[in-house]
């Protein structure tokens, strides 16, 4: 059916449908899925005036996200198709499609005729704009490249902390500012927080972003109040478009370094940068923190992280498996697993890790359903009725291997010394729900680095040699006893 109203004719609506379907074909093989989903699937083509395609979309925000950033990539696309020069205005969806063409005609603020931003109200400079289909960019320093939004598995227990992560990385500031994740340890707030980084860093190659350990920004500012050089301490923390800043629980008694991250914090915010944050509790019960940041993290939003149920469980050691090459897994050993190790998402890897590396070491090589009994067995005996403490995994090591606690705990880098003391920083890791500063603090004051190193190693080593593997094997039975 064809409209006729002023003198202004659009063609048929399957013409318009057609014509869009194909566009938006050519828009999705240019832009990544997460943010073609969220900006498109809205979307529905509702007649034409003049050159251009009307599109309605379900609210003001998202029209004027589509105009300000893709309406040149969009137009681009509809003439490829159409053969001639074809542009695109975008409308909120209304009742009644005449009335939609008519704001389509008359709304000149609905409509953006070059893809430049829009400025940020109040902002000090546009919003950049989001590179599509870009194939690499380099990862700010400090992110793991494994930890990004398609690797991480979402369930009932993780699903708004991933929502509200994934709407600040496709809309940084726009949504929430600061967004505060919190959860025990190992569910996941590290991998959510570094997907941000990658994400943005992306898809807004230009943004300047910064992932810092809390830990590692107290350090930090010592060093730089030692060395006479706050000066740059500021720039490196407050010249960014994006700060990420992981167990922020370790201000807690840092009184002149939270001074100094309030007003970091409050440049920042009142700049329109984005500002995102992880803590092992809520905001409330960081009470030792100032109240003024104790205050600004609550203006934000808060979204928590649980354990996770069986099902996730079961999904997240699936994508385990399938992204590591090695012997199979059988689903009934995964669903054992999941049954099993029911506490956090570093448990579940752990457990597999020792099951794969235990049949590694047998004649031949294969995962059976008896043989992961067995390796749970040692590590399951039963569910600790209360959490296993730090100081009883040194206990047990240093009874294992006949070591005294000054040694373990100190600098002595001799072989028959620092083996044990990886151990048990590799079991500090897979038992308790501490983050890697404050393991590393628990042993001498040792940096999280030293922590990650002990674990890498530790985990190589229980797939290579049977000897090392029969030694954590001990050692987690009579720790969990021991609890």
């Amino acid at each position: 059916m064809q409209h006729v109203e002023e003198g202004l004719v659009t063609t048929t609506s399957e013409g318009v449908r057609g014509l869009w379907e194909s566009a938006l074909g050519i828009v999705k093989g240019e832009l990544n899925e997460l943010v073609f989903n969220t900006w498109f699937r809205d979307t529905e083509p509702i007649g034409r005036v003049g050159s251009d395609v009307v599109v309605s979309v379900s609210n003001k925000w998202g029209r004027d996200w589509l105009c300000n950033r893709y309406t040149g990539q969009i137009s681009a696309a509809l003439s490829h198709v159409a053969g001639e020069q074809t542009g695109v205005k975008f409308v909120v969806r209304s009742a009644q499609e005449s009335a939609s063409l008519d704001e389509a005609r008359h709304d000149e603020k609905a409509v953006t005729e070059t893809p430049v931003p829009a400025p940020v109200e109040k902002a000090p400079e546009p919003v950049r704009e989001v590179v599509v289909g870009r194939t690499h960019t380099p990862s700010p320093a400090g992110l793991n490249p494994r930890l990004t939004f398609d690797s991480f598995v979402v369930g009932g227990s993780n699903q708004l902390a991933y929502t509200c992560a994934l709407a600040v990385a496709e809309t940084p500031v726009f949504k929430y500012n600061p967004l505060f994740i919190y959860g025990g340890s190992g569910l996941g707030k590290t991998h959510l927080l570094q997907a941000i980084g990658h994400y943005i860093s992306t898809y807004y190659p230009h943004q300047q972003v910064r992932y810092i350990d809390a830990q590692h920004m107290v350090d930090d500012f010592t060093d730089s109040i030692r060395s006479k050089t706050m000066d740059a301490f500021r720039r490196r923390y407050r010249e960014n478009d994006v700060l990420l800043v992981d167990d922020i629980q370790a201000l807690i008694s840092k009184k002149e370094t939270q001074e100094e991250f309030f007003r970091t914090f409050k440049i920042l915010h009142d700049g329109h940068k984005q500002i995102v944050l992880t803590s092992d509790r809520p905001p409330y019960e960081l009470e030792p923190l100032h109240e003024r940041l104790i205050s600004r993290f609550n203006n934000g939003m808060i979204a928590d992280i649980n354990p996770p149920e069986l099902e996730t469980r079961v999904a997240i050691l699936k994508r385990k498996v399938e992204s590591e090459s090695g012997i199979p897994v059988p689903a009934e050993v995964l669903n054992l697993i999941a049954e099993r190790a029911s506490g956090n998402v570093r448990e579940l890897e752990g457990a597999l890790i020792r099951v794969k590396a235990y049949a590694l070491l047998t004649p031949d090589k294969t995962i059976t359903l008896e043989l992961a009994r067995d390796v749970l067995k040692g590590m399951f005996p039963e569910r600790a009725l209360r959490p296993i403490s730090i100081q009883t995994i040194q206990a047990e090591v240093c009874r294992f291997f006949n070591l005294n606690m000054v040694d373990l705990v100190g600098n002595k880098r001799s072989q028959n010394i620092v083996f044990p003391r990886q151990i048990a920083m590799y079991l500090a890791r897979e038992l308790t729900d501490m983050s890697l500063p404050r393991i590393g603090a628990e042993f001498g004051g040792k940096d999280h680095t030293t922590v990650i190193h002990a674990t890498a190693k530790i985990t190589k080593l229980l797939g290579e040699q049977r000897e090392v593997l029969n030694q954590v094997q001990s050692l987690t039975t009579a720790i969990r006893q021991k609890s």
